[in-house]
């Protein structure tokens, strides 16, 4: 294909992506996780060593994916709060990679229409959509970069072997593991191009090329299982016996297959099956599909051979062995699994209708882009808002607890206080053991003035799963009931399970301020400031404690840090005067200022002690 031709090529895949996903730069953001990846995380704010560092020694909401972190932190320094920033980088990573598999079909194949409508199908699958339409899953569109970049670079490397194109396959492999740890089926995924290049005879020979990637992908393999296990997703459902998950297993592997051929009634989450009926036939189909792939390897059919091992490698890690989550299986796993699928497809189609029946391969393929393309604007309808996400999630899948509860928060966050009890009501009747919806079920009754169910609801919670944010809210509830080292008990497990936040040092703070020990007080709320220190009320707070052991010098100069905030308190200027009045030194105009506002301590002070 000539140079010129390859360039519209490209800008055509690019543009089809663009016209699938139109609707999707000015959607919001969804409130799974992806304001606490990006302008609620302090830790991407800023490109600093302590950042970077940061990125790559700690885990986010249950994984670890430092070169993600990294995107999130660049998209920020060149758009801040707007959606709009980080949609339009996951769109252009979408494209991006549909122009990499179309490089990589192309070399695999040498069929120029092959090659294109692969990644044309590919890219307008309306299964992609929840990683292209969700900030969240930035991970796994990044690593689908890296991963089809080293597989194109492998693809080359296998007719002209070099040092350096080891070298840099090997850095593409680690930067992908570093971006999603499902990554650590690159070096599989290898094997695959291995039987796509028709090498199956030589497969040992590539060993030592591979051989640092499985290293890695067993240490990134490691981290992740830790990861999960540290933000509580390991063993959401547990099964009855060991070969359950075997079942549960086969049945997510063929629903997959079925999803890439026929992508309709898709969702967010796909539950457990209920009976076990099915999923025994699921596995059944899945036992025929990979008896399949093996007959096809032996009898040489290297392009079904190749895209059955190429699926099975990218979704084996998914398949629920261990469980994790809160879901049987979900779109965004099949993002470079579905090559392995569509590619035979379209090889098969254009090899049956080829020579003087080619147009009507083309018109075959055209018109299935077509279809996909209208799903996907559709599929992308999901994603707008909150509303429209949970809403659908619910109406696909209406006993779902996950969609109910995250429906009930919704309408909490709306202040429909009837609505939120309905739906969370709903969700902890389906599920007892869903520890989210007790936590939103709690912040509802808190909403409501009922303190008590509150206070009950949280603490199902905690004895669930000891969620952090339901500790908080416990602790809230003893500080706001004057129960001070009860709040101080549950404050030090939020403070234990780092990165931690501005509110929860204060909370400590001001609770260990009022049960006397203001040496730990003054610790907790430097720790606030050091998070977030453009509060004024953690420089004034830090100010009383050091004020009542007699550190008068510091306590004025954080109160006067306090009131020199723009919109000081006038409580701040009174709490100065008190200092300096500890000081022995002039508190009158700063009581004057605090009385003036209306402060009635200010005004008997200066009664006091300013005649």
């Amino acid at each position: 294909m000539k140079p010129r031709n390859q360039y519209f090529t490209a800008l055509a895949i690019v543009a089809l992506v663009l016209i699938a996903y139109i609707r999707v730069f000015n959607f919001d953001f969804i409130s799974w996780d992806d304001t606490t990846y990006t302008v609620a995380n302090n830790a991407v704010k800023s490109i600093t060593f302590d950042h970077i560092k940061q990125w790559f020694t700690s885990f986010y909401i249950g994984n670890y994916h430092p070169l993600t972190m990294v995107s999130y932190a660049v998209d920020y320094a060149n758009g801040g709060d707007p959606p709009a920033i980080y949609h339009t980088t996951n769109i252009l990573l979408h494209a991006i990679n549909a122009v990499l598999l179309w490089r990589l079909v192309l070399l695999l194949s040498g069929n120029p229409l092959v090659a294109l409508f692969t990644a044309i199908l590919w890219a307008l699958h309306p299964a992609s959509v929840e990683a292209t339409a969700w900030i969240a899953e930035r991970k796994t569109l990044l690593a689908g970069s890296f991963s089809l970049a080293g597989l194109i670079f492998y693809a080359k490397y296998l007719d002209k072997p070099s040092q350096w194109a080891a070298m840099i396959i090997v850095g593409l492999g680690a930067a992908a593991m570093l971006s999603k740890a499902t990554a650590v089926a690159f070096p599989l995924s290898l094997f695959a191009i291995d039987i796509w290049k028709g090498n199956q005879k030589q497969l040992n020979k590539r060993l030592p090329i591979k051989l640092p990637l499985f290293a890695f992908a067993l240490m990134i393999g490691i981290i992740a299982v830790k990861a999960q296990q540290e933000g509580g997703f390991l063993n959401r459902h547990e099964a009855e016996n060991p070969f359950m998950h075997f079942l549960y297993a086969g049945h997510a592997y063929s629903s997959y297959i079925m999803r890439t051929l026929l992508p309709v009634n898709l969702s967010v989450i796909y539950p457990y099956p209920t009976s076990v009926m099915l999923p025994a036939l699921f596995s059944l189909l899945t036992a025929a599909v990979v008896a399949t792939g093996i007959v096809a390897w032996k009898r040489q059919n290297t392009i079904l051979a190749g895209g059955i091992a190429f699926f099975t490698f990218n979704i084996i890690f998914l398949l629920q062995f261990i469980s994790f989550g809160e879901a049987l299986s979900a779109d965004r796993y099949m993002y470079l699994a579905s090559i392995g699928i569509i590619f035979p497809c379209v090889h098969a189609i254009f090899t049956l209708l080829k020579d003087r029946k080619r147009p009507v391969a083309i018109s075959v393929t055209s018109i299935a882009a077509a279809a996909l393309l209208t799903l996907t604007s559709l599929r992308t309808v999901a994603w707008q808002s909150d509303l429209t996400f949970f809403t659908a999630l619910a109406d696909t899948f209406p006993n779902s607890a996950v969609a109910h509860s995250s429906l009930g928060a919704l309408y909490l966050q709306k202040g429909e206080l009837s609505l939120s009890e309905f739906h969370l009501d709903k969700a902890t009747l389906l599920d007892p053991a869903n520890y989210k919806a007790w936590h939103n079920k709690g912040n509802m009754y808190m909403k409501s003035g009922r303190t008590m169910e509150a206070f009950e609801s949280f603490t199902k919670s905690i004895e669930i799963n000891g969620y952090t944010k339901s500790y908080f809210a416990r602790a809230v509830i003893h500080q706001e009931t004057g129960r001070f080292k009860l709040a101080i008990a549950d404050i030090q497990q939020v403070l234990s399970h780092p990165p931690t936040d501005a509110r929860s040092w204060y909370l400590y703070g001001y609770c260990s301020e009022k049960t006397g020990q203001y040496s730990d007080a003054i610790l907790a709320y430097s720790q606030a400031i050091r998070v977030a220190g453009n509060n004024p009320l953690f420089y004034a707070r830090r100010g009383v404690a050091e004020t009542l052991i007699g550190k008068h010098a510091e306590a004025v100069a954080d109160l006067r840090t306090a009131v020199n905030i723009p919109n000081p308190k006038p409580e701040y200027y009174y709490l100065l005067g008190n200092a300096l009045f500890a000081a022995s030194m002039n508190p009158c105009p700063d009581w004057t200022t605090a009385a003036r506002a209306g402060h009635q301590d200010a005004i008997v002070a200066l009664q006091q002690h300013c005649k």
